[in-house]
């Protein structure tokens, strides 16, 4: 029998104290208690890092970082197991010490232990003696350390829409569907009335101006900005301007704008759609 498994524990390191649960001591409180081989304890730190894990436990685990600047405490409470033995030293754990959404204890395990990710362990596990592919591997990879896997190829496509072929949803899901579309267009067009909001006020332009106002920039940023605006031909633009009864040439659109009042962007967009602005038409002219 391969006895390479462990039960591991996590704590948290905010929480000093002695935490008795029958004949299991800690000396800080558990929030966690796995099953498994080799490196998988360090699993969900690794996957903590990665935004898209945004469950209970990883938030709690960024959660503990950020506040302490260091990780969970890991203890392998057993090691040298079979998958069924550790399996139930991993379930009578976790009923003892208790899951916090069901029982009101300390763990945020979802599942109470024992099972396997799909209530099956050893040869009931379907998967029991498979592998994976190589291709579903660098999926799998590649989903936790944050990279897209692309988009859905033609034959997945295509197997969904044989799936949704005659599917009618319940009235039930509708509803849920239209709730979730509705909240999600309502919360852009917050969104969005908050930013025009915002930028409508005199008072937030003011700080902004304020801001910027004597800001000195560094040689290198100066050095930067040299490199980014060398090669472009901002010096050698000219624009001519008329309504049909005058015209004129000028070079400095941002002091032109100033003189009248006028406003920048608006002019710059103006010419780059091709369109006039406030009965003017904008061309711009090269001076070779």
């Amino acid at each position: 029998m391969d006895k390479k498994y462990y039960v591991y524990v996590y704590l948290d390191p905010r929480k000093k104290g002695l935490f008795t649960y029958r004949e299991y001591i800690f000396e800080y409180e558990p929030f966690y208690v796995g099953k498994g081989c080799y490196n998988r304890y360090r699993d969900h730190i690794n996957e903590s890092k990665n935004l898209n894990y945004d469950d209970y436990k990883h938030r709690k685990i960024r959660k503990i970082y950020k506040q302490t600047g260091i990780y969970p405490i890991i203890i392998k409470f057993k090691n040298n197991l079979s998958e069924k033995e550790a399996y139930s030293l991993e379930r009578d754990l976790i009923s003892t010490i208790k899951r916090w959404n069901v029982e009101g204890g300390p763990l945020v395990n979802i599942v109470e232990g024992g099972r396997g990710p799909n209530g099956l362990y050893g040869e009931l596990n379907p998967f029991y003696g498979k592998t994976h592919s190589e291709k579903t591997k660098n999926i799998i990879r590649n989903k936790k350390l944050g990279v897209s896997v692309g988009p859905m190829s033609e034959e997945t496509k295509e197997k969904l829409r044989k799936v949704n072929i005659g599917k009618i949803l319940t009235k039930d899901h509708k509803q849920k569907i239209s709730i979730t579309r509705k909240n999600s267009v309502e919360c852009y067009n917050a969104t969005k009335k908050m930013i025009k909001e915002r930028t409508d006020n005199e008072n937030w332009k003011n700080k902004i101006r304020e801001k910027a106002l004597g800001r000195k920039f560094s040689q290198q940023t100066k050095i930067k900005l040299s490199k980014l605006s060398k090669g472009n031909d901002h010096g050698s633009k000219y624009y001519k301007i008329g309504n049909g009864k005058i015209e004129f040439v000028i070079k400095n659109l941002t002091s032109f704008c100033k003189e009248n009042n006028l406003n920048h962007n608006s002019l710059l967009y103006a010419i780059y759609k091709g369109n006039t602005y406030q009965n003017f038409n904008i061309e711009v002219i090269n001076n070779e």
